[in-house]
């Protein structure tokens, strides 16, 4: 897999396949294999934020840990630029119940040159970019609700500045009302710092809040590209239709506003 930059894009993911080898079926014969993505070729110009739609079991998640460096596809190319994070969908396992949150959020420094004062300064800062406080530095996740949790893993993807970050599913697991906050603070987080976003969704709805182009993926391929707008409102593959369906009202116009508020928000 090759990684040597290239000008202009944070990523650039050529004809990624990734296979598993599953359990065998039977006492003799090979193991099967699972084609989880099937030649998928993805570009992040930097500054730009970018859904990535499907429905489950469609390859989303799988290309976001290639792309995150969390896995290795079979074949295919790879190049990417600068620091990457990751912010995961699961606000209760994805933050070690043993570890206070400056040990947490200091995690995204590890590797970093700099004192302990200074990494405890960084920590302080990028808590209170997310609405915590240094107050919160002793304590532990159980302490903390769902939204502040992931509060937290958002603090502790941005605190080293990363040029990309990739969110899986981030807000999926959170109450209605917290995830209006959490998209709503991953969009002035974006705003402030033009980092490039890369946001892993099954919800059209979710993506439309916070991304300018889409990528739907389908059994393992990209089946279609485009604008966020144009994609919402002139669909061209079915199973985007579909995605739009599960999460819009069925009437159009009503549709067009939920949309367009969503734009605003």
């Amino acid at each position: 897999m090759n990684e040597i930059p290239t000008t202009g894009a944070v990523i650039d993911a050529q004809d990624l396949v990734r296979e598993y080898r599953l359990p065998r079926t039977r006492l003799f014969g090979a193991a099967p294999l699972l084609r989880a993505l099937d030649g998928v070729s993805l570009r992040l110009e930097a500054g730009e934020s970018v859904g990535l739609v499907g429905a489950s079991g469609s390859g989303k998640s799988t290309l976001a840990r290639i792309l995150a460096g969390l896995d290795r596809p079979t074949s295919g190319t790879l190049r990417r630029r600068g620091r990457v994070q990751m912010v995961f969908q699961d606000p209760y396992g994805s933050l070690d119940p043993r570890m206070s949150v400056e040990r947490i959020v200091a995690e995204g420094l590890y590797g970093e040159r700099a004192s302990r004062a200074q990494k405890r300064a960084r920590v302080v800062e990028a808590l209170e970019e997310v609405g915590l406080a240094a107050a919160h530095l002793d304590r532990y996740p159980h302490q903390f609700s769902g939204g502040q949790r992931q509060r937290i893993a958002i603090a502790r993807a941005l605190v080293s500045r990363p040029d990309l970050v990739i969110a899986d599913e981030p807000v999926s697991a959170l109450d209605l009302s917290v995830q209006a906050q959490v998209l709503n603070l991953m969009v002035d987080l974006r705003r402030r710092h033009r980092s490039t976003y890369l946001l892993v969704s099954h919800d059209l709805a979710v993506v439309a809040h916070l991304t300018e182009r889409i990528a739907v993926i389908d059994q393992g391929r990209i089946v279609e590209t485009g604008a966020t707008d144009e994609v919402l409102n002139r669909p061209r593959h079915e199973v985007t239709r579909r995605l739009l369906e599960a999460v819009l009202p069925p009437d159009p116009l009503r549709a067009r506003a939920r949309l367009e508020g969503a734009d605003r928000a």
